[in-house]
C-alpha cells in the first residue's frame, strides 16, 4: 500500500512540474478574445499563404520580434534552394529558424506543407542544419550545441502525407543526443530534398496543429513551445517552386 505522506509528495511533485511549464503572461486568446482553432488552425489567405498566429490547444507562442540576425526572431522559414525545377528532379529545402522566444534544446517536430505539385520526399537526404557535410554534422543552429550525434526518422516516416485540409506535409524530428540548450541562437534546423510529380507553383509553408501539434520544440526540462510566426512569407526569402513540365 502507498502511504498517505508519499501520494502527497507526488502530487506536489506534479504540480510543480506543471507551473514550470506555464506562461508567465497572458495567451494570445485572452489579449485579443477567443479564437476557436479549427481541425488545422492555420489560416489560408487567397493567395494559398499560411499565416500562423492562432493558439494551438497545450502550445505556449511568444510575440515575434525582429533582431539584427539573418533570420526574423521566433520564425520558421522554408527555403527553396532552386526557385524553378522540373518535374522529377530534385531540390533542396532548407528550413531555419530566427532566434526562439523561449529556451530551445529539442525539435520535437516541424511538418513542412505543399500547396500542390504532388512532392515525394527524396529517401536518405535529410541533412541535419546547414546544407553540406555529413548528414548528421552538427552545423547550422546546431553548430555550438555539443551534440554527440542526432537521431533522426527513417526515411518511411517521412513518407508524404496529406492533411485535414488536403495538402500535401512531411514531419520531420531532429533530436540531439547529449547536448546543451541554444539560448539566443539562430540558424538552419535541417535540410532535405523533395522532387515533383506534377507542373505548377508550389508554395512551402508550416502546419502549426492538426489533431496534434505538429510544429514545435522543447526545452531542457519538457516544456513545449510554437514558434510565433509560422508565415513562411518575409519577403526577404524565396518560398515558391516554379515546377516546369
Amino acid at each position: 500500500m502507498i502511504r498517505p505522506v508519499l501520494i502527497s509528495f507526488i502530487l506536489l511533485a506534479l504540480t510543480a512540474c506543471l507551473g514550470a511549464c506555464r506562461s508567465t503572461g497572458p495567451t494570445q486568446m485572452e489579449t485579443q478574445g477567443v479564437l476557436e482553432p479549427t481541425a488545422n488552425e492555420d489560416l489560408t489567405l487567397a493567395d494559398g499563404a499560411t499565416l500562423g498566429g492562432i493558439t494551438a490547444p497545450g502550445v505556449e507562442l511568444a510575440d515575434t520580434t525582429v533582431t539584427d540576425g539573418e533570420y526574423q526572431a521566433d520564425s520558421l522559414y522554408a527555403i527553396p534552394e532552386q526557385t524553378e525545377v522540373s518535374v522529377g528532379d530534385p531540390v533542396r529545402i532548407v528550413v531555419a529558424t530566427g532566434v526562439p522566444a523561449n529556451a530551445f534544446h529539442f525539435m520535437n517536430c516541424v511538418r513542412v506543407t505543399f500547396s500542390g505539385g504532388d512532392p515525394e520526399f527524396v529517401e536518405t537526404s535529410l541533412n541535419v542544419g546547414a546544407p553540406g557535410g555529413s548528414p548528421k554534422e552538427a552545423d547550422g543552429i546546431w553548430a555550438t550545441s555539443g551534440a554527440e550525434g542526432f537521431l533522426v526518422p527513417d526515411d518511411f516516416m517521412m513518407a508524404v502525407q496529406q492533411d485535414s485540409s488536403n495538402r500535401s506535409v512531411i514531419d520531420f524530428n531532429v533530436t540531439p543526443i547529449v547536448s546543451r540548450t541554444l539560448d539566443g541562437l539562430e540558424g538552419e534546423l535541417f535540410n532535405f530534398q523533395v522532387r515533383f510529380n506534377a507542373a505548377g507553383t508550389v508554395r512551402l509553408g508550416f502546419s502549426r496543429f492538426d489533431a496534434v501539434k505538429r510544429s514545435y520544440y522543447s526545452d531542457a526540462d519538457g516544456c513545449e513551445y510554437s514558434w510565433g510566426n509560422i508565415g513562411n512569407d518575409y519577403g526577404d526569402y524565396d518560398n515558391a517552386i516554379r515546377v516546369l513540365e
